[in-house]
């Protein structure tokens, strides 16, 4: 069974979260399922993207590095630390 594209954005901090919301925009108007949350604590945010069963996790530490946590129902679950530039937006 196909997972649906689901991404659940959070920030550490109100640099972060600026970044978070263009992001979450462009991927929001591409017809992805996004959703932005408050959290700060990035243990929390995994958590929450569990419950929600998004299959990313984009945490923004600022403008320019993020955390991207990926739910695979294949390969698990992946961690992989980027810089924003490495993006590919849809």
């Amino acid at each position: 069974m196909e997972q649906k594209a689901k991404a659940i954005f959070a920030a550490a901090n109100a640099q972060g979260k600026q970044k978070s919301m263009e992001i979450a925009e462009v991927y929001q108007k591409s017809g992805m399922e996004v959703l932005e949350i408050a959290e700060q604590d990035i243990l929390r945010c995994q958590e929450i993207a569990r419950q929600q069963q998004a299959t990313h996790l984009l945490y923004f530490h600022d403008q320019e590095q993020i955390t991207m946590h990926i739910f695979s129902e294949e390969m698990g679950e992946i961690s992989v630390e980027m810089q924003v530039s490495d993006l590919q937006m849809p």
